[in-house]
Parts: structure tokens; sequence; C-alpha cells
């Protein structure tokens, strides 16, 4: 997956804002969240996602982390702000 064509995000405190290209959704990202929507600058799968946070959070299950990321990346997608890599143009 990969930022969606036109997709801004700017920081906000600990949290990332990020508007879709015709400015009609707007989504808050926790510490989190903006954590993983940064890393998709470049094209990246939910396993290297899943790596990026074991690395952050070494103690946290792989199976909880691996939720996470795969609720991050539908409610991404849904609201239009990723697409699968291979469609970014």
């Amino acid at each position: 997956m990969v930022r969606a064509p036109g997709v801004t995000a700017e920081p906000s405190g600990d949290r990332t804002v990020v508007l879709d290209a015709e400015a009609t959704t707007m989504s808050t990202l926790n510490p989190v969240g903006a954590l993983l929507f940064a890393q998709l600058v470049t094209p990246h799968t939910a396993a290297q996602l899943v790596e990026v946070l074991r690395r952050q959070f070494p103690d946290v299950p792989v199976t909880t982390l691996e939720s996470d990321v795969d609720s991050f990346l539908a409610q991404m997608r849904s609201a239009g702000l990723i697409v699968p890599a291979d469609a970014d143009g």
C-alpha cells in the first residue's frame, strides 16, 4: 500500500491530520497511526508495517500488531487515503 495521489499529511501536536486530494475527507491519526502513515510515502506491505511497529513496541504480541495494522490499512483504504502500490500511477 502507498498514500493515494494528492493526499497530504500535517503534524499537529502528537497527532497527524491527513486530508484527501479533494479536501473532502480529513482524518486525525494518533501517534501510532501517524508512524504507519509516514511509512506509506513509499510502498509497504502489511508485513513491513508490522515490522516497523514490532521494532517500536517489542513487548506487544505480533498478533496484536498484525490486527492493528490490518485495521489501520482497512480504515485508510476505505477513506481513500491509501491505494495498492501498483495503482499509484
